[in-house]
């Protein structure tokens, strides 16, 4: 006897649509979700995606924090971070979600730029090398940054030295780039640390009062007095009560009209006078007598007069550089960190770029929000700023 075939008949065959997710939770655990697609209970996970990947911005935030602040690589990052997570993946899709995340971040500075820029602003100028790879091999950049202390606004951008046969254009192409970043922007003041480029800008741009940085001019006096050269102590001595006063006006809040009257006093011209006096007689004196630091120190000071004490003829001027070789102090210390790709290097730029404008605010948080409203299709970026965008402290 054939045993009885049993066939169960399917007429009813229901579709359903899951997104698959990777979300880091509080605790730190990263997971793989599936929900559907009509799940109204877990849609707030569909509007943190960053789009292109199939990832959360909280979970990008995180790469992105680990890799272009903390200086953690990629290979260190899959390997052993997110493997210790139980969770294996290449480095090749780290490189793939950072170049969407600077995507989402490029749309900012338009708008940060207009607010940098502003007329009448006074911004602080500084850049460092560093390298990226092709596959040429390894090009040399520099990284710039643009501080206006005023709005609280920091800029990170970078120009590539070497055009497409690898000729190195150093000077010429960051000029350019500098000169086409600032644009028609009517700008009060630049000020920077005395790199030839401010200078071919200082011909062009000729109604931009340009400053240098005392704390340069001090430098270079402070290495010649290590060496052993005694007359280095003067200008040391007379650039410290310079700064003991710039100390007063800022801890007593006098106003910027009250701190160019003490600027020109007669105390502070003085000063002023002292150093002029010196520094003439010294360079009177035969090259032979004197050191090698010690003449470099008294040339700086020669060359850069009217910049360096340019700073007098306003009260909102800066008597240094620190303001941007503070910021961009980070870049140069993870110089050794070197990005993969031009975008890439895009988004070290970024990277930095947020943080700083409101520091209170962590990135990760701006992040997520900002990834959220991206995705509501808003394009006002001027309120999507880490500032306008509504995070409290």
């Amino acid at each position: 006897m054939n045993p009885k075939v049993v066939r169960t008949v399917v007429n009813l065959i229901e579709e359903h649509h899951f997104e698959v997710l990777k979300v880091k939770y509080p605790d730190g655990s990263i997971k793989q979700v599936y929900f559907s697609c009509d799940d109204n209970n877990q849609a707030h996970l569909y509007d943190e995606v960053v789009p292109g990947t199939h990832i959360t911005a909280s979970l990008l935030s995180y790469l992105l924090f680990n890799r272009y602040q903390m200086c953690s690589p990629d290979y260190r990052e899959s390997k052993n971070r997110l493997s210790d997570m139980e969770w294996n993946t290449c480095r090749q899709n780290l490189d793939n979600w950072t170049d969407k995340g600077a995507v989402q971040l490029n749309k900012l500075i338009p708008a940060l730029k207009s607010m940098a820029l502003e007329q009448g602003a006074n911004v602080n100028v500084d850049e460092t090398w560093c390298r990226y790879q092709t596959h040429l091999g390894h090009r040399k950049t520099y990284m710039w940054c643009l501080v206006n202390r005023k709005a609280g606004i920091v800029i990170f951008f970078y120009a590539d030295c070497l055009d497409e046969s690898s000729n190195n254009h150093e000077n010429n192409h960051n000029h350019n780039i500098l000169k086409d970043f600032l644009g028609d922007a009517q700008i009060k003041s630049l000020q920077n640390d005395g790199y030839n480029i401010y200078m071919y800008l200082d011909n062009e741009l000729m109604e931009v009062e340009y400053l240098c940085c005392l704390a340069h001019a001090r430098n270079k006096f402070k290495d010649a007095y290590n060496q052993g050269c005694e007359k280095a102590h003067f200008f040391l001595e007379q650039i410290a009560k310079l700064y003991t006063r710039e100390d007063d006006y800022r801890r007593f809040n006098l106003t910027a009209s009250k701190i160019k009257e003490k600027r020109n006093d007669t105390y502070t011209n003085g000063i002023v006078n002292a150093l002029r006096s010196e520094l003439y007689d010294l360079l009177a004196l035969p090259e032979a007598g004197m050191s090698d630091l010690m003449r470099t120190a008294l040339n700086y000071l020669h060359k850069f007069w009217n910049q360096l004490f340019a700073y007098r003829k306003d009260g909102e001027y800066t008597i240094d550089n620190l303001a941007a070789e503070r910021a961009i102090r980070p870049l140069a210390v993870q110089r050794k960190t070197v990005c993969s790709s031009v975008v890439r290097k895009e988004l070290y730029a970024r990277q930095f770029t947020i943080p700083l404008l409101k520091p209170a605010i962590s990135f990760r948080s701006f992040f997520c929000k900002y990834m959220t409203e991206i995705r509501k299709s808003r394009t006002d970026y001027e309120n999507l700023l880490p500032m306008t965008i509504g995070l409290t402290n």
